[in-house]
């Protein structure tokens, strides 16, 4: 129990389809790679004889735009392709976050004097005194995982596909074999935006190649040029919406997740206190400012479009406790309720050692402000 930390708990073993015991998992990742390793072998045994020269029988038309066209087209798709790629593994590789095996989360664990501690530090920074933070069930009780037997702190929620919860869970993307979460939602937004830029530039810079294979259908290069650039076409629209949407949930700090089953759940879902779960998120309650939006998921501005998280939180509590727009209609809610919420909602299976340790370090902490339950 060193440091607050305990032991993972012991958790039953599902049978059902999960990521790790299903071959059939690995389909769309597959799919995937198999479409980027077409495209880019098409584009590359298109675009390589035009850039150097080489002649031909059936040459097509070459810097059709401006001088140098081709060779800047093809340099510019490829550093798309080659960041669209290194994003993709990041996503797929990263993990996206799980709940850490320590007080509060833990009902097992005892409260202690190290990390422990430093989550209520900081959500009392954030103007939350509830020791774990802003969100519960619509019955008011705190938001336990029984498959995981721990609390959830905000934003998280448990995915069947990963086996546990997952911080700041957005959805599970099969494409990628992952959720997407905390740490790896930037990779993954990076692999859409530039996935559909990528597609796109393909588009643009194969168009003369494309026109000219219509024209002269010969062989069965021709024949590729022309699925691939349709292809590429249909996907590369698709794609770009899906990035437009990310960029608007990413703006107005929502999780995919949050969008569709809060922001747009039905009227009857209301929280303890009585008021609609899609009027208290018509806004996000994390959204701070588009800037600060942005900048959560993306990390330093000069970093927004490099797949790397330098400079973005780490450590016990990322992902974990998060800023709260003090105005929103779900805070006021609470606050003005006038009473706090109680500290004892462990489930059976805790420990009446750690509620006791919970209780003295609540006696020593500085955190005056009230929030109530929804």
């Amino acid at each position: 129990h060193a440091g607050g930390r305990c032991a993972p708990r012991q958790r039953r073993r599902r049978s059902l389809m999960t990521r790790n015991n299903v071959a059939l998992s690995y389909a769309p990742v597959s799919a995937l790679i198999g479409l980027f390793a077409l495209f880019y072998t098409v584009f590359m045994v298109a675009m390589i004889p035009a850039v150097l020269g080489v002649p031909g029988d059936n040459d097509p038309p070459r810097d059709r735009f401006y001088p140098g066209s081709d060779l800047v087209g093809v340099i510019a798709v490829n550093v798309l392709f080659l960041l669209a790629l290194v994003s993709f593994v990041r996503a797929s590789f990263t993990d996206p976050g799980t709940v850490p095996a320590m007080y509060p989360w833990d009902p097992n664990c005892p409260a202690t004097y190290g990390e422990s501690t430093e989550f209520e530090r900081a959500l009392a920074k954030k103007g939350l005194s509830n020791a774990r933070g802003l969100e519960r069930k619509m019955d008011g009780r705190a938001r336990f995982c029984r498959l995981c037997g721990k609390y959830k702190p905000d934003r998280a929620h448990h995915s069947s596909n990963m086996g546990h919860c997952v911080l700041e869970m957005d959805h599970y993307c099969p494409w990628i074999r992952n959720c997407v979460g905390f740490f790896n939602k930037k990779y993954f937004f990076l692999l859409v935006l530039y996935g559909g830029s990528a597609l796109l530039g393909f588009v643009a810079v194969m168009a003369p190649h494309f026109e000219h294979s219509c024209d002269h259908f010969i062989t069965a290069l021709d024949f590729f040029i022309i699925f691939t650039w349709i292809l590429a076409l249909l996907l590369g629209s698709m794609v770009s919406c899906f990035a437009i949407f990310h960029v608007w949930l990413m703006s107005h700090a929502f999780t995919t997740i949050e969008f569709c089953e809060k922001r747009r759940a039905d009227d009857t879902k209301r929280n303890a206190q009585g008021y609609r779960l899609k009027e208290l998120y018509a806004r996000s309650p994390y959204s701070i400012s588009w800037y600060h939006n942005v900048s959560h998921v993306l990390g330093p501005w000069y970093l927004w479009l490099v797949p790397t998280r330098t400079g973005m939180p780490g450590g016990s509590i990322a992902g974990c406790v998060f800023d709260v727009d003090l105005t929103h209609p779900l805070y006021q809610c609470t606050m003005s309720s006038g009473r706090a919420v109680p500290h004892d909602d462990q489930p059976e299976s805790a420990s009446t050692s750690s509620t006791a340790e919970h209780d003295s370090l609540l006696a020593d902490s500085p955190v005056d402000a009230v929030l109530a339950p929804y």
